[in-house]
């Protein structure tokens, strides 16, 4: 008897749901870096990406709610000032994109060099079903390294405060730090998927991103370098002696503009102080500044962070996009 008379004979009709199919690639990839360092990795970046504020914050509400001591000033000004979550958020952002680079950057490079990927897309998946679960992967990684420790400890300060007017006066604090996590998923996902398409395997995928990332990040450093980097802090005397010379209301505006840029932590006394958007963590930065609606130093102007910030990883989204259609499913 013929095969197909047996019932062999394969469906040809349309697949139905399929919206959540890009979950099994993501729950896969996660499932597949549930190594010991990346555990290593995140338990460091939650200690120096947000142990300070943490700090700042208990030293500042539990001695008052153990009834021990009044207010102290210094910590009171700086759990209740404007920069704590934007500055928290921009040291993590470092440890964000470690982080993905740990996790997915040989992703897609492992999928090329086992044939994974035409496993996947010879089943009912799309390609856009492979990309988006990869993107989750590396988002969700990222997210618990900014969204989750930023959102605990506003719950812990709002706890300690106990009042609904402080609580509406600082409600716009959950929604910025989710955008801003967004947009650090965003950026670490097409960043780490885009370099490691075109390496064949996951080792070189790794080091071909950490390669990128140092490399751009200490040129920043060396062009632009940031406060306390400027040698014996000759850039601040200079700019201080700047200040002290000044003779008409721009030059005044001049060199307190540069003072000002000089003590903020994205900032650079540098003259080529906008050479800091090469750093991309300076960057995200300085957009995350922008969703929390406080101030950006005049290195990062006309919006030129966002631009950076958003077409760097569309763009390099866009050559996974071509790696991945590149792939050809015989059926």
């Amino acid at each position: 008897m013929p095969i197909l008379e047996q019932g062999y004979e394969p469906y040809r009709g349309p697949v139905g749901g399929g919206r959540g199919n890009f979950l099994a690639i993501a729950g896969a990839a996660l499932r597949r870096n549930r190594r010991w360092y990346a555990w290593v990795l995140l338990l460091l970046s939650l200690l120096f990406g947000s142990a300070k504020e943490y700090f700042l914050v208990l030293a500042c509400y539990v001695p008052r709610a153990l009834g021990f001591t009044d207010d102290n000033p210094f910590f009171t000004a700086f759990a209740n000032h404007p920069n704590l979550y934007p500055d928290m958020m921009a040291t993590q952002t470092f440890w964000a994109l470690v982080m993905a680079i740990t996790v997915g950057a040989g992703e897609i490079a492992e999928d090329l060099r086992t044939g994974a990927l035409v496993f996947y897309l010879g089943r009912p998946l799309t390609r856009l079903d492979y990309v988006l679960g990869k993107v989750v992967s590396v988002s969700v990684a990222v997210l618990l390294v900014t969204l989750l420790p930023t959102l605990l400890l506003f719950t812990v300060q709002a706890v300690f405060e106990g009042r609904w007017e402080w609580l509406a006066e600082h409600a716009a604090i959950p929604f910025a730090a989710l955008g801003y996590s967004l947009l650090v998923s965003l950026f670490a996902s097409g960043f780490v998927l885009g370099v490691g398409a075109v390496a064949r395997r996951r080792r070189w995928a790794t080091v071909a991103s950490a390669a990128v990332l140092l490399g751009l990040w200490f040129t920043a450093l060396v062009v632009a370098p940031p406060t306390g980097w400027t040698g014996s802090g000759m850039e601040e005397r200079r700019i201080k002696q700047a200040l002290a010379e000044a003779r008409t209301e721009e030059e005044t505006k001049a060199a307190l503009k540069r003072l000002s840029d000089s003590l903020d932590p994205i900032g650079s006394a540098s003259e080529r102080a906008e050479w800091r958007a090469l750093a991309p963590d300076s960057t995200l930065a300085a957009c995350g500044r922008d969703l929390f609606g406080t101030p950006v130093p005049s290195n990062f102007p006309w919006k030129r962070h966002w631009v950076l910030a958003l077409g760097v990883p569309l763009a390099l989204l866009g050559v996974l996009w071509r790696r991945v259609r590149a792939v050809e499913i015989v059926s």
